[in-house]
């Protein structure tokens, strides 16, 4: 059954808003590239019928995404005759590289199984509407963050479900969306499970407390139970070669570029038998931080890898590297010896650092990790992490970590028994989903 689109005045409003916006999104730096399938050609099309369209923001919810699938496989079981055509959507490249590698991993297992990978529409109504028309979900699954008046209005004139998972929604964010609540009643998703009271609490207000309740993070089961064998064709153990000791920025933000000029000078200075490894956050930052590694360690030092260096080339003590490649963060975590999740020095809310903790590396961080506190002071207090208070104090602490390493074993252990009580969060939103496939409804 078809439902009201919600308020008509600030639907409007909202899609005048995106006409204006329209030409700035075109020539955004990180849109430009994807944006004419991002205004819906026909040839964004899925090529199938779809049951489910999953929307992932970027590269971490992507992850999610990933997790997702496979738990949906699980509860599937291996009949045969079980088949789910998926639509899976991202905002950015890096997700949409993620989602590729996805989709070829959860074809392979699940012969039933068929994914399409998209970049996510532009929200204006129009445009989303058409999306939502070629796609002709059974149901729509938000995850963490995502909240799209125009997406939300097209599923409940279609009388299309929708359910978010792993919700997430911030004091700032809640204090922006209130002023729309008379529409956010109106369009309110089917079900919404969020990661912990306080999230629960402010989807309750918007939508209604009837719609939501609380689930595990679903961030804690893509920590690995166990480890998989080392890739040893990996280009990161080519760069790396064993006994060079390694110090790690990691997911470095362009907001903390300024402040780690200063921790790359220390590096350089108080730990000269390493190689300091950078993997930027964002893939266009690259130059720019090209130019900082060569301003800092010298052109003869800095290396910057692509697709590779050429054949052969291996990093140096007291030099830099450059890494440009997404997803490949597992294993540099697990060959570096020291190792920074960024986000976290500048007022960014923070990465996740469980993704180093889970190969057994002891993360640093900045005071910054407001976007991760539902990993808990817990974590911090037993030492399966440290803080630190500013750039200034980040050099020593790896240096320290670099000198008196701690066995990754014993680290992994400690996160494994942390972890243990915190996970299932997937299972959850996994039977949520097949539910609301099976039901057929919103409700």
């Amino acid at each position: 059954m078809k439902k009201s689109c919600g308020h008509p005045v600030l639907l409007r409003e909202y899609a005048f808003l995106w006409r204006l916006a329209r030409p700035f999104v075109a020539r955004h730096k990180r849109l430009r590239d994807d944006f004419p399938m991002r205004m819906v050609p026909e040839a964004w099309k899925p090529p199938f019928k779809t049951d489910l369209w999953i929307q992932a923001a970027s590269g971490g919810e992507s992850f999610l995404v990933r997790q997702l699938l496979g738990e949906l496989a699980v509860l599937a079981g291996n009949a045969p005759q079980r088949r789910l055509s998926v639509l899976c959507t991202s905002c950015t490249r890096q997700g949409l590289d993620v989602l590729a590698a996805a989709k070829e991993q959860g074809e392979t297992a699940w012969p039933g199984l068929e994914i399409a990978v998209r970049v996510f529409p532009l929200d204006e109504p129009k445009t989303i509407r058409r999306a939502l028309e070629y796609a002709s979900p059974k149901a729509v699954v938000l995850l963490e963050t995502e909240l799209w008046p125009g997406l939300m209005a097209a599923c409940a004139e279609k009388g299309v479900p929708l359910l978010t998972v792993n919700g997430r929604m911030t004091e700032k964010s809640y204090a922006g969306y209130r002023w729309f609540g008379s529409l956010w009643k109106k369009i309110a998703p089917a079900r919404i499970l969020a990661m912990n009271d306080a999230d629960a609490s402010r989807f309750a207000a918007l939508f209604g407390a009837e719609r939501v309740t609380v689930m595990p993070n679903m961030k804690f089961d893509g920590v690995p139970a166990a480890l998989p064998p080392a890739d040893r064709d990996s280009p990161v153990f080519k760069l790396l070669p064993a006994g060079l000791p390694v110090v790690l920025l990691a997911s470095v933000r362009e907001e903390e570029e300024p402040l780690l000029e200063q921790v790359l000078r220390y590096l350089r200075e108080a730990a000269p038998e390493a190689s300091v490894v950078v993997a930027p956050r964002h893939m266009e930052r690259v130059p720019a931080w090209k130019t900082l590694l060569e301003k800092v360690f010298g052109p003869g030092k800095a290396a910057a890898v692509s697709a590779m260096e050429p054949e052969g080339a291996v990093a140096r003590p007291g030099g830099a590297v450059l890494w440009d490649r997404f997803g490949e963060l597992p294993a540099l975590y697990g060959r570096a010896d020291a190792v920074f999740v960024g986000g976290s020095l500048a007022k960014l809310g923070g990465q996740n650092f469980l993704e180093a903790a889970g190969q057994g590396r002891r993360p640093v961080i900045g005071p910054h990790w407001k976007n991760f506190a539902w990993v808990g002071e817990e974590f911090f207090d037993t030492g399966l992490g440290m803080r630190v208070p500013d750039a200034a104090a980040l050099g020593p602490a790896l240096v320290a970590a670099l000198h008196e390493p701690v066995d990754p074993e014993s680290l992994r252990r400690g996160v494994a028994a942390y972890i243990a009580p915190r996970r299932g969060g997937t299972r959850r939103a996994a039977e949520a989903v097949t539910a609301i496939l099976e039901k057929g409804e919103g409700t």
